[in-house]
C-alpha cells in the first residue's frame, strides 16, 4: 500500500499519508507542483511522482537520443533526472563548481565533460589541472597531453583572428590589451609592486608592440604573427633611452617622467627576461589546441616556484579563451582549482570579463574549486557567481552562514551543503550536490554516474585494461 512506502534522506522523511513533515526547501518544491498541476493534496504530489517514476525509463546516455541534454544528477525527493544542455541556457554557458576533497566534483565534472562529447561530436575541450587526476579520464577518450613546465612557452599577448561567426560589434582589440595588463597587474600584486604612475606608459609600450606587427583595430589584421613580453621589454628600453622620441609635449618634465617610468617597469619586468624565472612568458605560447578535439594542459605540480600557478592559469585561460574566438563551434574549457585566477585583483577581472562575454564566442568556462569563499569577495567575483548559468556544489563543510547569505541559500541548504553525502562514502554509488540552474531557486541532487561513466571517469592508465573501456 501507498500508506506503507518511505521516502527518507537525510533531510527529509516523506510518509505518504495525509500528515507529511518536509524541509523547507521540499516543501518549496511540493508547493509548485501542486499549484502547477492542480493537485488536491502534497499526497497526490508523490502518488503521482511516484507513477512517473515507476514508468521513467532510463536517461538515454547517448546522442541517438536526439538530445543535447546532459544528466547534472537526479532531484533527491522525486529522482527524476536534472538535463541541461549549457550552450542553451540564457544567463551564460559557464559553470562553477566547488566541493572538498573527495566530495564528487572531480568525477561529475569528467562524467558531464564525457557526456557534453558525447553530445557534441565536434566540441573542442580543454582542461587544465596540476595534480594529473584527470590524465586518465583524457587516455580513455584518446584525448591529446601536453604538459605545461617552466619552459613551456606561454604569451600572454597572442592573438587570433575572430571568426565571423562571433562578429558581434565588440572591439577585441581593446580587449585583449585590457587582457594583457591585467596579466601583468597580477603579477605585479603578487610582488607588492605599486604601478600607478607607469600604467600609462606600460599600456602605451604594449600597444606599440602590437602596432610593430601590423597589428591594431581592425580584426583583419590579427592574423599576423603575435608581439610578446620580449618586444615589450625592447620598447621599453628604446623609451628610457631616447625619451623624446615618445614624448607628446617634448618638455623636460615629460622626458623625465618617462625616463623613471621606463625604468622603474624594466626593473619590475625583470623576471620576464631571458634567463628570469618567467621568461617562458615571453616567447611564443607552444601549446596546441586542435578544434573539435580533447586537450589536457597537465600544469607540473613541482614547480619550484610557488607563486608562478596562478600565472600560469591566468595566462592558460588567457591562451584558450583567445583561441575559442577563432574556432568555428562550441568550445568548453574546464579550469580545476580555478580559485586560483581568483588570488590576484588582476586575475579576478579578467575571469569576470571573460565570464561575461563568453557567449559570443559559443565559449562554456568551467570552473571547479575547492572553496567558494574566494568567489564571494569582490564585485568582480561576484559576478563570476552571479552570471554562471549552472552553480554546483557538492559536499563543503567550511562553507560559511555569509557566504550562504550572498549565495541566496537558506539555512537548510546551507546546512545540505556542509553536510552532503560524498563521493568516498562506499556503498551509497551517488554524491549530492545543491544546484542552481539559470539563477533558479535551488535543488538538492544526487549525482549518479553510469557503469560507462564511471569506468571512463575513473580510468587509471597505470592499472586499467584500455581494451575494457567502453567504445
Amino acid at each position: 500500500m501507498y500508506s506503507d512506502n518511505i521516502f527518507q534522506n537525510r533531510y527529509a522523511t516523506i510518509l505518504l499519508m495525509p500528515s507529511i513533515h518536509v524541509a523547507d526547501w521540499t516543501k518549496r518544491l511540493l508547493d509548485e507542483v501542486k499549484e502547477r498541476e492542480d493537485h488536491a493534496s502534497y499526497d497526490s504530489v508523490i502518488k503521482s511522482w511516484a507513477k512517473e517514476v515507476g514508468a521513467h525509463k532510463p536517461p538515454q546516455r547517448h546522442s541517438e537520443s536526439g538530445s543535447t541534454d546532459i544528466e547534472l544528477g537526479r532531484q533527491s525527493v522525486s529522482n527524476l533526472p536534472v538535463n541541461v544542455d549549457p550552450f542553451t541556457l540564457s544567463t551564460s554557458y559557464n559553470v562553477v563548481r566547488a566541493g572538498n576533497i573527495g566530495s564528487g566534483k572531480s568525477v561529475s565534472t569528467k562524467v558531464n565533460l564525457y557526456q557534453l562529447q558525447d553530445r557534441y561530436p565536434d566540441l573542442t575541450t580543454v582542461v587544465a589541472d596540476r595534480f594529473d587526476s584527470f590524465n586518465g579520464f583524457v587516455q580513455a577518450l584518446d584525448g591529446n597531453r601536453v604538459v605545461i613546465d617552466d619552459e613551456t612557452g606561454l604569451n600572454p599577448l597572442e592573438i587570433h583572428p575572430v571568426h565571423e561567426d562571433y562578429t558581434n560589434g565588440s572591439d577585441p582589440f581593446a580587449r585583449k590589451i585590457s587582457d594583457v595588463m591585467l596579466f601583468l597587474e597580477s603579477f605585479f600584486e603578487q610582488r607588492d609592486i605599486d604601478i600607478a604612475d607607469d600604467r600609462g606608459v606600460l599600456e602605451r609600450a604594449i600597444k606599440e608592440a602590437y602596432h610593430e606587427k601590423g597589428i591594431g583595430n581592425d580584426p583583419d589584421t590579427f592574423d599576423r604573427e603575435s608581439p610578446t613580453l620580449t618586444d615589450v621589454i625592447r620598447i621599453l628600453r628604446q623609451i628610457s633611452e631616447n625619451p623624446g622620441e615618445f614624448s607628446f609635449s617634448g618638455s623636460g618634465r615629460e622626458v623625465d617622467a618617462l625616463t623613471e617610468s621606463a625604468n622603474s617597469l624594466l626593473v619590475a619586468l625583470r623576471p620576464f627576461m631571458d634567463g628570469g624565472p618567467f621568461h617562458n612568458f615571453a616567447q611564443a605560447t607552444e601549446v596546441s589546441i586542435e578544434p573539435g578535439e580533447l586537450t589536457y594542459l597537465d600544469i607540473d605540480s613541482h614547480s619550484n616556484q610557488v607563486d608562478r600557478h596562478a600565472l600560469v592559469l591566468q595566462a592558460l585561460e588567457m591562451v584558450t579563451y583567445e583561441r575559442a574566438s577563432s574556432i568555428a563551434g562550441k568550445v568548453v574549457v574546464a579550469i580545476d582549482d580555478g580559485h586560483f585566477l581568483a588570488e590576484q585583483s588582476g586575475g579576478a577581472q579578467m575571469l569576470s570579463q571573460h565570464f561575461r562575454h563568453s557567449r559570443h564566442y559559443d565559449l562554456s568556462i568551467q570552473i571547479v574549486t575547492q572553496t567558494v569563499e574566494w568567489f564571494i569577495d569582490t564585485d568582480e567575483l561576484n559576478s563570476v557567481i552571479d552570471t554562471a548559468g549552472v552553480l554546483m556544489f557538492h559536499k563543503l563543510r567550511e562553507i560559511t552562514d555569509e557566504a550562504a547569505k550572498e549565495l541566496d541559500m537558506t539555512e537548510s541548504e546551507a546546512k545540505f551543503v556542509r553536510n552532503a553525502d560524498s563521493g568516498k562514502n562506499a556503498g551509497n554509488g551517488y554524491a549530492e550536490a545543491l544546484i542552481r540552474v539559470d539563477g533558479a531557486d535551488w535543488q538538492p541532487i544526487r549525482t549518479q554516474p553510469t557503469r560507462t561513466e564511471i569506468k571512463i571517469a575513473d580510468f587509471d592508465p597505470e592499472h586499467d585494461d584500455p581494451d575494457e573501456l567502453p567504445v
